[in-house]
């Protein structure tokens, strides 16, 4: 009677195990599809950047070893007058020193930095006016509202009219406007590329490197650092991809520069201002928008000089916590594939077309990775408990030898390429050490991805539902700037 009751009692059980396998068995092969299309994608930009890197060789090859331009030779150019805006909404802590560093550091004769302040924002006013009593370079404007009710497009919006100010009232006109923020740590030669450039190009982006959190404790840093891999990826191979195939080029939102011609057609379709105030991803806006509107866009990788081959990039201080880093990804994540759907559409250019669908890849594929990582753990867990000895002999989940086990062997070599890509992109940009780092911080990045995108469709749900705006997820540096 004992034993008949405990298989009556283990019944349930056992059938909930059975649709629970059942169940996982169906979605193994499904997510395998959609990792793998993920990753032939990625493979397909692997390509593009290789044949890009062989066609530049062979032409070097077939005209001889002409030398590299650098941002040395093009210091030689005459210097025109260049606009630096720098947007300062409560960031006392980090806006001094990333003042005081600039104007130290910027080799470039003719230039002015315009720094947006509030006027609830005292802490914020005094360090920028304390460098800019000592140097007149730097000009500190005050809004005419409060922080609560202003935005980085307003800040910027209300730069752009002080800039058109100085000029009315004799200053030389500006060549390009150049755009940085608080956390910003500038590049001695980076004016002299915007100006070589400008206006040939109407947009012209730095790389991007971000700044290592030494405070960190090494399991924060999973999550912190992620952006290292991630800004490696994009502005060592898939920037350099979309300049090649002339795809629209999209702007972080620092270290880029503007023409005026460009600032001023963005101002024709907004009432007079470049920056929307409506757009969540502010950056990614603006460089498309010139870019369907057929403006030249370039991805600056120039070499300092003849004796650094290091690249003149912009070093960022980006957010340090997981919860700043998941609202800054999903406003990130609004602004590309939702908002930037509804805006942009899908253009005609198959190039931008390409390059749009990966820039909105990136939504479903951050819950889809947090399910893949779910079914591969599963899988190992079972793989492991089959070999107990008290595991009954159940049908294999993975037929060996069937198609979702090709799917799968596929699926892992694709995976297995594109982590050793990246730890290669990552390591030439930030060192073997970084490289190295990268493939366990993949983990933490699937986690991040998904806790940003879920964020970011619960706003934009919200928003539908109530029809007014979502909360402004703003995020601000969490230590200064390093001097």
């Amino acid at each position: 009677m004992t034993a008949l009751w405990a298989a009556d009692s283990a019944a349930p059980w056992v059938d909930a195990f059975a649709i629970y396998l059942a169940l996982l068995k169906q979605l193994v092969p499904v997510a395998a599809l959609g990792v793998l299309l993920s990753c032939l994608d990625d493979l397909a930009i692997d390509m593009l950047h290789g044949l890009y890197r062989m066609r530049d060789r062979l032409w070097r090859l077939a005209h001889g070893t002409s030398p590299v331009l650098t941002a040395e030779d093009m210091a030689a150019t005459p210097a025109d007058w260049i606009a630096v805006f720098v947007p300062a909404l409560r960031e006392a802590d980090v806006i001094g020193s990333m003042l005081g560093n600039a104007v130290r550091a910027l080799h470039y004769p003719r230039y002015r930095i315009l720094v947006g302040t509030c006027p609830d924002d005292p802490e914020t006013q005094a360090a920028v006016r304390a460098v800019a009593a000592a140097d007149r370079r730097v000009l500190c404007i005050v809004a005419d509202r409060p922080s609560s009710a202003s935005s980085k497009a307003a800040s910027l919006n209300m730069l752009y009219r002080a800039m058109l100010d100085l000029e009315a009232r004799g200053h030389p006109p500006f060549k390009a406007v150049v755009l940085h923020d608080a956390g910003d740590v500038l590049h001695p030669l980076e004016l002299h590329v915007f100006n070589w450039h400008i206006p040939h190009k109407a947009l012209v982006q730095l790389p991007v490197l971000p700044l290592r959190h030494e405070t960190q404790r090494w399991w924060q840093g999973w999550s912190a650092h992620t952006c290292l891999e991630e800004f490696a990826v994009a502005h060592a191979r898939d920037m350099m991809v979309r300049n090649w195939l002339e795809a629209s080029l999209p702007s972080t939102g620092i270290g880029c520069g503007f023409s005026r011609p460009a600032l001023a057609a963005l101002a024709r379709q907004n009432d007079g201002l470049p920056f929307r105030t409506t757009s969540r991803s502010l950056a990614y806006d603006l460089g498309m928008s010139l870019g369907l509107r057929r403006f030249p866009a370039l991805m600056a990788r120039v070499p300092a000089s003849r004796y650094d081959p290091e690249c003149v990039a912009t070093r960022c201080l980006l957010p340090g916590r997981f919860t700043a880093l998941v609202r800054q990804r999903s406003r990130w994540l609004r602004g590309t594939a939702l908002d930037g759907w509804r805006r942009f559409g899908w253009p005609d250019r198959p190039a931008d077309r390409y390059m749009l669908l990966r820039d909105r890849k990136a939504l479903p594929c951050a819950f889809l990775n947090l399910v893949a990582l779910a079914l591969a753990m599963q899988l190992v867990l079972l793989a492991a408990c089959a070999r107990l000895p008290s595991w009954p002999d159940l049908p294999p989940l993975v037929e060996p030898g069937g198609v979702t086990a090709h799917l799968l062997a596929l699926t892992c070599a694709l995976l297995v390429w594109r982590t050793v890509r990246r730890a290669c992109i990552t390591a030439r940009c930030f060192g073997l050490r970084e490289g190295l780092a990268c493939v366990p911080r993949s983990i933490a990045a699937i986690f991040l991805h998904a806790a940003a995108a879920s964020l970011a469709l619960v706003d934009d749900l919200r928003e539908k539902a109530t029809r007014r705006p979502a909360l402004r997820r703003k995020t601000v540096p969490t230590c200064p700037v390093p001097k």
